[in-house]
């Protein structure tokens, strides 16, 4: 089982989709000194959108709930966070946004102590090639979707999903291993991550690699 321990939190972490995550926390108050968490729960937040939008939440880890394996310990000025790889395996590879809250039942404090962003990369699986993207034209659309797409890679198989900003795109035609063709479906305004899966779970995502307008 492999697994990524973080001391200190960088505001920036990269992880294999398969791993269980370790997070180790410890806050300093502004004189130096370490701050003391004991009756504090931590809240670990994963978010798609960086202002961490509450309907945009993937997956929350409290310190306070130990029969999901959530916490190791909160002694003193530490927390330590376990994001296993059950919850991991469920995320797709792409950019993701994390905060860490403290929150004090009793006097209901709470601060915001991190934040950064987590990026999640697919698994390395051994013999077929995952597949790849070179071109995806035209790049741009509007939001009420219809746009026709030609995706240029290698590796798409029988099979091959495509999914825009999270959502199936329409019309998916397998050219050949190296061409896809389908339409966009409705989106938000700005950049939204284009994803090829094959069906043996293989996939590759583009991110931002398409703009709708």
């Amino acid at each position: 089982m492999n697994t990524s321990t973080f001391t200190g939190l960088p505001e920036d972490i990269q992880i294999f989709q398969d791993n269980d995550l370790i997070l180790d926390v410890s806050v300093v108050s502004e004189d130096g000194s370490v701050f003391n968490l004991s009756g504090f729960v931590g809240i670990f937040t994963l978010k798609l959108d960086p202002r961490h939008r509450d309907d945009q939440t993937f997956l929350q880890k409290e310190t306070d709930k130990a029969t999901e394996g959530s916490i190791v310990s909160d002694v003193g000025g530490t927390m330590q966070f376990l994001i296993d790889r059950t919850d991991t395996a469920s995320l797709k590879p792409g950019l993701y946004y994390w905060d860490i809250t403290i929150f004090n039942s009793t006097t209901s404090v709470k601060y915001t102590v991190l934040s950064g962003a987590l990026r999640v990369l697919q698994p390395i699986l051994h013999g077929v090639p995952a597949p790849t993207i070179i071109l995806i034209n035209p790049a741009t659309g509007p939001a009420a979707g219809g746009t026709a797409i030609t995706i240029t890679g290698t590796g798409f198989h029988v099979g091959v999903s495509i999914r825009i900003g999270g959502t199936v795109a329409t019309s998916i035609v397998r050219v050949s291993a190296i061409q896809l063709t389908c339409n966009s479906p409705a989106g938000l305004v700005g950049d939204a991550d284009v994803v090829v899966s094959n069906p043996d779970s293989q996939l590759v995502t583009a991110i931002d690699g398409f703009t709708y307008t």
